[in-house]
Order: structure tokens, then C-alpha cells, then sequence
């Protein structure tokens, strides 16, 4: 799924990122893996950015953030792809403040660890 995302291979990155999501859910809605569906919600993300849709990428980044996470700097890298994708394709455009700040809630929540 990362080498997908990371190669801008987007309908293969969103497939496998589908299936891991898909694979690790209990059946209580539970996430069995939470750091590797947190990966999989960020790779959604940033797919649903180079598609053009915001508000998609927002509730996935949203949702993505809310799981119980370890490995901070790991999210720290796909967070940042995350960013740099969103100004890439939408540079100052207001429709990304929404985005922009669950990014920066992120920050602040492993700044104040």
C-alpha cells in the first residue's frame, strides 16, 4: 500500500489500503490493527487529495487520527506526505483549512506527549 501511495500508483494504494482496512476489523467495528488501519485511512487520504475531493481526505485524516496509535513517527511521515500533498494540489485554497487543522491537532496531540 506504501509503495503504491509513495509511487502515485492511487487505485492500487486505495485498493490494498480497502483490504487492510477491511482485514483488520473486529467484529465489534474494532480496529484489530490500529497503527497499520491508521496507515491505510492516511493512504485514503492522501488519494482522495489527488482526486481532487477535500472532504473526503478530511474524514479519512479525521478518522485516521482518532485511533489509539504507537508508533508516532511512522504517522509523522505519511502526516507529512499527507501536508505536502494537500498544497500541492490545492496551495492556499480556503477549501483545505479543515484539513489543515486536523494535521495541526494531530501535531499538537505528539507535541504535547
Amino acid at each position: 500500500m506504501d509503495c503504491y501511495r509513495i509511487g502515485g500508483e492511487d487505485t492500487r494504494a486505495a485498493e490494498h489500503a480497502h483490504e487492510v482496512l477491511r482485514l483488520s476489523q473486529r467484529p465489534d467495528g474494532s480496529d484489530r490493527s490500529p497503527m497499520r488501519a491508521t496507515e491505510a485511512r492516511l493512504t485514503l487520504a492522501i488519494v482522495s487529495l489527488r482526486n481532487g475531493d477535500i472532504d473526503h481526505a478530511t474524514e479519512w485524516a479525521r478518522t485516521a487520527f482518532h485511533a489509539d496509535r504507537k508508533s508516532v513517527k511512522s504517522l509523522a511521515m505519511i502526516t507529512d506526505e499527507l501536508y505536502h500533498e494537500a498544497h500541492t494540489q490545492f496551495g492556499n485554497d480556503p477549501a483545505i483549512n479543515a484539513l489543515n487543522d486536523v494535521i495541526t491537532s494531530f501535531y499538537t496531540s505528539i507535541a504535547n506527549r
